[in-house]
Parts: C-alpha cells; sequence; structure tokens
C-alpha cells in the first residue's frame, strides 16, 4: 500500500469493541447470517479490494432494523416473517475506524460521506481499511436523524459466510422480537400492516 494511504488512515480515529460486545443484524431467512457485499450496492463495500466485502450489522437491535427497512415505513407481518434478528457476540476485541468521531474532521471526512447519495468515496475509504487489514468501519446510521444509532461494516471475504472472522463472535439467530417492532414504529413510524 502506498504510503500516502497508509498515512491517510492513520489519520482517522478508531474504536474498540471489547470481547463480550454484541453486534445486531437482521437478515433473509434464505441468505443465511453473514453475508459480504462486494459488489458496490453498500456505502462501504471493498469493492476494489479482490476477494472482500463487507458485512453491515449495528450496536444495537434498532440500527439494524433502521439499516434495513429505511425509509420504507409501511411492511406486513410477510416481510417480518421473512428475515431473522442476529445477534453476534464477539470473543476478542476488534478494532474499526470510527467516523463518528470529531477529529475525523482533521482528515477531510464529514457526514457527506456517511450520509450522501454517491458511495464513491466511502468505498474508497473501505478498500484502503480491508488492504489495511482494519476490520471495519463504524459510522452513524443515515436514516436516524437523532443520530444515536451507530453502525458497523466489518470486513471479510465477499459472499456468503459461515461466520464473521473478526472475533469470531457466537451467534444467535432468531424471529423479530414484538419488543423490536414497538420500539421501531413508535420511535421511527413505521407500521406493520397485517397480511390481507
Amino acid at each position: 500500500m502506498p504510503a500516502s494511504a497508509k498515512s491517510d488512515l492513520d489519520a482517522l480515529p478508531r474504536h474498540t469493541y471489547p470481547a463480550g460486545f454484541s453486534f445486531s443484524r437482521i437478515h433473509r431467512i434464505v441468505q443465511g447470517c453473514w453475508y459480504f457485499s462486494a459488489d458496490g450496492s453498500g456505502r462501504f463495500d471493498p469493492v476494489r479490494h479482490n476477494g472482500h466485502g463487507a458485512c453491515y450489522l449495528g450496536e444495537e437491535d434498532l440500527c439494524a432494523w433502521v439499516e434495513v427497512y429505511r425509509t420504507r415505513k409501511e411492511l406486513t407481518s410477510l416481510d417480518l416473517d421473512t428475515r431473522r434478528l442476529v445477534t453476534a457476540t464477539l470473543s476478542i476485541p476488534i478494532e474499526v475506524i470510527d467516523l463518528t468521531a470529531r477529529k475525523t474532521l482533521g482528515a477531510g471526512i464529514t457526514n457527506a460521506l456517511m450520509h450522501g447519495n454517491r458511495y464513491e468515496s466511502a468505498q474508497a475509504l473501505a478498500t484502503r481499511a480491508s488492504q489495511a487489514g482494519i476490520a471495519g468501519i463504524r459510522w452513524y446510521a443515515k436514516h436516524d436523524a437523532a443520530a444515536r444509532l451507530h453502525a458497523v461494516a466489518l470486513f471479510g471475504p465477499a459472499g456468503v459466510a459461515r461466520t464473521l472472522p473478526q472475533g469470531k463472535p457466537r451467534a444467535r439467530a432468531r424471529p423479530i422480537t414484538a419488543d423490536l417492532i414497538d420500539r421501531a414504529c413508535q420511535e421511527f413510524g413505521y407500521r406493520v400492516l397485517p397480511v390481507p
């Protein structure tokens, strides 16, 4: 990796998730728990790092919900029944780039990278980070206007995986809980309609 790319990454703040920390992810049942996107459809896909992709998670269940359903405000019970909520608990600490820290401005990064409609710059950063062996990137979930929910893209081999490589997390999948549905409806205005 060129020295300029390394110094660019060195200027970015880091966040360490301790062993025992749990991430949340909502996924389609047919796809399995872990999928590492590398096709450019995700904001932090490392599209120019051959063989690597990004798996998108949240620091809590509500973030996983908002990252999946986004601005689609009316859902059916079928939409929820075809997905599972996964809790993945780290067995070892991992370190990620932290785009929620104010010091990112010193590296020239603003909220436009995390919330803009164009992904090229975010994907270039993800490519450099994954090539450097950094575990992932942390940012504020785009669809949370209060900027309280933290999303995370963890890097690993592109495509479907049986487990996450970082920290060898233990994963537990279950149906989306009634508590999460109620919270999403109350705090973000989602509606879950019965299937006709």
